[in-house]
């Protein structure tokens, strides 16, 4: 994992402020996050700690090869999150989609469900392009340039 991590990100981030017309406040739902990335992060507690999980982190940006058994825990890790992220993202879709559909005398709440429906998928989608896939695939060329 390259340091220029924290270079790219915040200017990707920015080249797509640029191009919303709706404004960023259509994009925040805080229970579509809960239910995608926290949900998911909370299942991986019950594999992984705290500690071990900052320790993921910290390997790949430290470059550290000295512990081929870490580096592969850390693999599994970031696999399992996008794994997570995935079937939360499906799991709060469906449920969104059923709520949507049980209201469906109240044609007006059609779209803001939906699009709380949506948002699920795209919290979880970000946290895997950002995330999840980055820290997997430095820790893969480290596990390669040790093997």
């Amino acid at each position: 994992m390259k340091k220029s991590f924290f270079i790219v990100l915040p200017v990707s981030v920015g080249m797509l402020m640029l191009t919303m017309s709706a404004g960023w406040g259509v994009f925040l739902n805080i229970p579509s996050l809960l239910l995608s990335v926290f949900l998911s992060l909370l299942l991986c507690l019950n594999t992984f700690s705290p500690y071990e999980i900052l320790g993921y982190f910290s390997i790949a940006f430290k470059k550290d090869t000295s512990d081929l058994r870490k580096i592969k825990n850390g693999i599994h890790f970031f696999s399992l999150l996008q794994s997570y992220l995935i079937l939360s993202a499906i799991v709060s879709f469906v449920m969104g989609i059923i709520i949507i559909l049980v209201h469906t005398t109240d044609p007006d709440a059609y779209f803001p469900g939906l699009a709380v429906a949506l948002l699920v998928i795209l919290y979880s989608l970000m946290v895997i392009l950002v995330i999840t896939t980055p820290f997997k695939s430095g820790l893969r060329r480290m596990q390669e340039e040790i093997e």
